[in-house]
């Protein structure tokens, strides 16, 4: 797994980017290795900035995969389903 995000900032990372650090991390590491993740968890960051990092990171990766060459799935991350949490009480 490889982070590629701040999870400190609110500052949305460009899946250009992403992919950057991910075809930098392929100078090392055979690309097939390799999983684009966050360098820790999500969890200080508002939903909406959480989505738009996640947004990046598919974009990214396809990105870089387009760059290696290598055919994977197309993803559109307009349609990515990220189900908002429950709140407790809300409905109080």
């Amino acid at each position: 797994m490889f982070g590629y995000n701040d999870n400190r900032i609110d500052a949305i990372e460009t899946p250009e980017h992403v992919a950057g650090q991910l075809l930098a991390a392929a100078k090392y590491i055979p690309a097939e290795q390799i999983q684009a993740a966050p360098d820790c968890g999500l969890v200080p960051l508002s939903i909406d900035i959480t989505r738009a990092k996640l947004r990046a990171v598919v974009e990214g990766a396809q990105l870089a995969r387009e760059r290696l060459g290598q055919h994977a799935p197309i993803f559109n991350s307009s349609k990515l389903y990220f189900p908002r949490p429950a709140v407790r009480g809300a409905d109080r």
